[in-house]
Parts: structure tokens; sequence; C-alpha cells
């Protein structure tokens, strides 16, 4: 594993069964499900994969078990494969398209979220149609994941530094972190 939470896996590797088995690919508090990529050059799509990430990874951080962000499924669990947004990454030339959205990913993840998350992006076909997941790994770390940096930097901002959030069954909610101390009232008795 690279310095920066990326892991490269071979594609015998990857999870068929998160886009063929309903109990696997059912969104819930550690699966999200997309039918395209997201443009990571628009910056609307930029802050709302930003807000999924960490919600996903505060989320599998909490439960100790891997969160899943799922590309070319609908929400109603049918396959539509990823060809039709395959073209946001025709800009990073001679790479496969896992290549091409693994290496946008790690311009975008380690500058807009901390702590490092730790991260695979997977793709595969299934019956002739390709699809793709981002999974994050749970890490126990000292802090909640969260905005590194405000985004955009010009302008009204749509993520501003330190904004968290976790999932709730297919919904994620905003968090607000507040610092404890052991002899506070009601946390000495616990």
């Amino acid at each position: 594993m690279s310095s920066d939470g990326v892991e490269t896996m071979y594609a015998e590797s990857f999870r068929h069964e998160l886009f063929t088995e309903p109990e696997h690919y059912e969104e819930s508090h550690l699966r999200d499900r997309k039918a395209m990529l997201p443009d990571l050059w628009k910056n609307e799509k930029v802050a709302e994969f930003v807000r999924d990430v960490i919600a996903l990874a505060n989320t599998a951080r909490m439960f100790g078990r891997p969160a899943y962000l799922l590309y070319g499924i609908d929400d109603e669990g049918h396959l539509c494969g990823i060809d039709s947004s395959k073209h946001l990454y025709d800009r990073l030339r001679g790479l496969t398209i896992g290549e091409k959205v693994q290496h946008r990913l790690q311009e975008v993840i380690p500058r807009y979220i901390k702590p490092t998350v730790k991260w695979e992006f997977k793709a595969s076909q299934i019956n002739g149609v390709e699809v793709a997941y981002l999974m994050i790994h749970p890490i126990a770390t000292d802090s909640p994941y969260r905005v590194k940096e405000q985004f955009p930097s010009k302008g009204e901002p749509q993520l501003r530094s330190g904004q968290c959030w976790i999932r709730f069954g297919e919904s994620k909610s905003e968090i607000q972190s507040k610092e404890i101390a052991p002899e506070e009232d009601p946390y000495r008795y616990s």
C-alpha cells in the first residue's frame, strides 16, 4: 500500500456479489449506489463525492467494517453500467478506466479529506456490463473523517473545513464533533 492510503488490487479480487446479490447492493449504512461515475472536474460533483466518502469512511470507522460506493447500478438495483460516464475521464490518456478514475481519486481524496482514507477502486464486467466500486477500509483514527480544506476556495464554499458526515441507512447526516473530558458530566460515569 502506498503512503496516500491507496491499495491497488487485481481484477480477480473484485467482489461481484456487490452487484448481483440484493443483500450486498441494497443501500445501507455501509453501501451507496450510483448509476454513473462522478465528474470529478465539476465543483458540485467533487463536493458531493467528498461528502459521500467522508460519510462512508466515518460509518466504516464506527462499525469496523468496509464501506462501498457502487457505480453502474441504479436506484432500483438494475445494472446500468458505467459506459455513459466513462467519457468524463477521457482527458487522462493511455490508461484503463479503472486507472483513470483511480488517478483522479488520488488527487481529490487526500486534498479534501483528513485523516488519510485507506481505499481501493476496482472495475470489472458483469454480464457484459462494466461496473466499479470504491471500497473504504475501516480505520480507527484519532478523530472522525472531515473536510480538510474549504472547497472551492473562491466564492461561496460548498464544503467548509472541518465539516463531517455519517451515514444513517440510505442518507447521510452532518455531525458536529465535540471535545470531551473524562471528568465532565455525564462522561465521568461511563
